[in-house]
């Protein structure tokens, strides 16, 4: 049983499509689906279609870490050694060309492998938790399953092209939050983001900066946030890099043959 699985909140235009999309997946599969009390229409929309994609559904006030954790532990007790576990964003579709990625993944990744959108065995999964993370939990994920000995697998996107197409950040935060919310949104995100990447030293905000091409206009902003990160010591620090450059450094390309992909997507 391959088990996907996310957090969702306010996604009603494209909910239906993310789904169809993963659904093409050429094995036995569940999506595992926590909704955070949208009020658009999406709950409604997934409690119709639930039936028709094998979905299980709950509503929880969470974080997008929180939500993924409590999406996979829906199956904690019922799923076996040998079930294979995926994260999916609801307000992302998938190409056919991911799709066949994924389906090689299955055939291919070991006990010990994370492939893609986290694609991995049970034991795996469960012994790498999510953290209650709003923002960058996706990073400090990736570095947790390097620092535990797992194989973190990626490809080569610029040979196979486009494998999603999704909101922009701007548009997709302000189904959250307006006015002075959407602000403190913004300010919850970017702690949240320097706990998960360790933006814990002076050096590491630096980098940060330079990958993100922040405005520079933002450092004081953001030195204020590594003062209190540096108060209350609250990191997710797998090595003195930031977690993005630690997972660069030390994941692996899988040499898949274009024309393996290629021939399945026909």
């Amino acid at each position: 049983m391959l088990y996907i699985y996310g957090t969702v909140y306010n996604n009603k235009n494209i909910v239906i499509n993310s789904i169809e999309s993963l659904s093409k997946i050429n094995v036995e599969k569940t999506f595992l689906i926590v909704d955070n009390y949208s009020n658009d229409g999406t709950y409604e929309i997934l409690n119709g279609i639930k039936d028709q994609y094998n979905i299980k559904l709950k509503r929880i006030k969470c974080s997008r870490g929180f939500g993924r954790q409590k999406s996979v532990e829906m199956v904690l007790k019922e799923s076996s050694n040998t079930d294979l576990f995926m994260v999916f964003d609801l307000d992302t579709v998938y190409t056919d060309v991911f799709i066949k990625l994924i389906e090689y993944g299955i055939q291919n990744i070991d006990k010990r492998g994370v492939f893609l959108n986290q694609l991995c065995y049970k034991e795996v999964n469960f012994n790498t938790p999510w953290r209650d993370l709003n923002y960058g939990e996706d990073w400090e994920r990736k570095a947790h399953f390097i620092h535990s000995g797992y194989t973190l697998i990626n490809v080569d996107t610029a040979k196979f092209g486009k494998l999603n197409y999704n909101e922009k950040y701007e548009k997709r935060e302000k189904r959250y939050a307006n006015g002075i919310t959407y602000y403190k949104r913004l300010i919850k995100n970017n702690i949240d983001l320097f706990r998960a990447w360790n933006i814990s030293s002076y050096k590491n905000l630096k980098l940060y900066m330079k990958i993100a091409n922040a405005k520079k206009s933002y450092f004081i902003f953001l030195l204020l946030i590594l003062v209190y990160i540096k108060l209350f010591n609250n990191v997710y620090k797998y090595s003195d890099d930031l977690n993005i450059i630690y997972v660069r450094k030390n994941q692996k390309i899988m040499d898949i043959p274009k024309v393996k992909i290629r021939e399945v997507t026909k």
